[in-house]
Parts: structure tokens; sequence; C-alpha cells
């Protein structure tokens, strides 16, 4: 057991390398940017990306695209909320509160909460 507590707590160390920080902003960047497109899936953005990690370090890859494609779930909500065009079937639901919330007049509570949604969500399934 203090074997895995110990394996554990390496991992999460390496996850504040330098290299694995720029691997993170920049996955959360592209990953926002993949899902804001509409006509890109978080998938597609994925795949996209994965030739440039073939030089990479293993954990620096994994973090780059784990971060493309968390984060792009996300990017995908301002296109559903504000436009009222889903980029994917996940942002189909955003479609009923969230852009009669927008036409409301509160895009940044209906953006806000999609926010928490997934920030939640992410962490319980972490």
């Amino acid at each position: 057991m203090l074997e895995l507590v110990t394996h554990l707590g390496n991992g999460f160390v390496s996850c504040f390398a330098p290299l694995n920080l720029l691997a993170l902003v920049l996955g959360i960047i592209v990953g926002l940017l993949v899902g804001v497109l509409p006509g890109l899936t978080l998938v597609m953005g994925v795949i996209l990306v994965l030739p440039f990690t073939y030089k990479m370090d293993v954990t620096a890859s994994i973090v780059l695209l784990t971060a493309m494609y968390v984060s792009g779930t996300y990017g995908g909500a301002f296109t559903s909320i504000l436009f009222r065009i889903p980029g994917e079937p996940i942002h189909v639901p955003l479609l009923w509160d969230g852009y009669a919330m927008a036409r409301a007049g509160q895009p940044s509570k209906a953006l806000g909460w999609t926010l928490v949604a997934a920030l939640v969500g992410g962490v319980l399934s972490w």
C-alpha cells in the first residue's frame, strides 16, 4: 500500500515539471479553439495534434492530448449557447436552456454555470 502511495505521489509531482505545465497550457488553448470551431470535433482535434507528440516525452504528450480533449468539451459550449450551433452531440442539451438564457440577456450566467458543471464533472470523474 505504501508503494502505491509513493508511485501516485511521484506521478503527481512529475505533473508540475515545466515541460508538462507548458503542454497543459498549450493543450487547454488548442482544445478551446478546436471546441469553438463547429467544423472540428474533439477527436479530430486530438488526431490533428497527434503527429506533433511523436518526438515529445510520453508524460507531456498525454498531458497535452488530455488537456485538449477536456478543454474542448467546454469550448463547444460557446457556440451552442451564443449562436445555437452545437459542434458535437454532447452540446445539444446546451441549446435548450443555454441559448434561451443568452437570448434573455444572461449569456455570461449560462457560460458560467456550464463551466461549473464541466469543472465538477471533471473533478468527480478524475
